[in-house]
């Protein structure tokens, strides 16, 4: 059961990933506006973060790094992006260690 949840969730994610970066635009072909300000005024750019725990106890704890696309609105700077699956479960250990 728990594979065919893994599955469901992994295909959910694709599918969200998918229209989410399509220059606010759904796969309806509807514009969808910035979740702060509802302009529609967004653009995407390939971006890279480097995920690091805030905490001092997490210095041992290796960065994460991500490259991926970064949806901005262009009025308010409000950005979304999302984490790929393979770099989620890195941030995942790291806080596991951190909370051991």
């Amino acid at each position: 059961m728990r594979n065919v949840i893994g599955f469901c969730f992994q295909e959910t994610r694709q599918r969200c990933a998918s229209t989410l970066f399509t220059s606010g635009s759904c796969q309806f072909g509807v514009k969808m506006p910035c979740k702060v300000c509802k302009s529609e005024n967004l653009q995407k750019y390939e971006g890279e973060l480097t995920a690091s725990l805030p905490d001092p106890k997490g210095v041992n704890v290796p960065p994460v790094y991500v490259c991926q696309s970064v949806l901005v609105c262009l009025d308010c700077g409000f950005a979304e992006l999302m984490v790929p699956t393979s770099e989620l479960h890195s941030l995942r250990k790291g806080k596991a260690a951190l909370d051991s």
